[in-house]
């Protein structure tokens, strides 16, 4: 049996009632209030400070999506993931970097990418020289 359900709005609570009957006329009913909630698809969005650093500066990324969002998942670009609404992470490798943000509102989920949103610097000449200088 294929049941489709269309709703008009897009948040509602539905209460679910179950009628049983049996082949000699016994019948039962249950119902579960709250049981179906249907919740607007999330916005998935992000700001991170600082976007332009050296490696090893700590980057602060900010959840800024839209809806009632109940899970995260963050891609950094160089591999990392967390699970966390504003998660804190530490690159340890040099250039641009796309960053990606997915959030849940049960069973709704939402994507956004930022291309070449972070960059970390290559270290520079004078901190290189400096240590060269140092050592001898």
């Amino acid at each position: 049996m294929c049941i489709n359900y269309e709703w008009q709005r897009i948040v509602e609570i539905f209460e679910e009632r179950l009628i049983i009957t049996t082949a000699k006329g016994c019948k039962d009913t249950t119902t579960l209030v709250n049981g179906i909630v249907a919740t607007e698809k999330p916005v998935a969005n992000f700001i991170a400070n600082p976007t332009n650093v050296c490696a090893y500066v700590p980057i602060q990324f900010l959840d800024k999506s839209i809806g009632n969002v109940t899970k995260w998942v963050w891609k950094f670009g160089d591999g990392d993931t967390s699970r966390l609404k504003n998660p804190i992470h530490i690159y340890t490798d040099t250039g641009y970097m796309n960053v990606q943000l997915t959030v849940w509102n049960r069973g709704c989920s939402n994507t956004v990418t930022f291309p070449d949103y972070i960059y970390i610097k290559p270290p520079s000449q004078n901190l290189i020289l400096g240590i060269l200088a140092e050592s001898l």
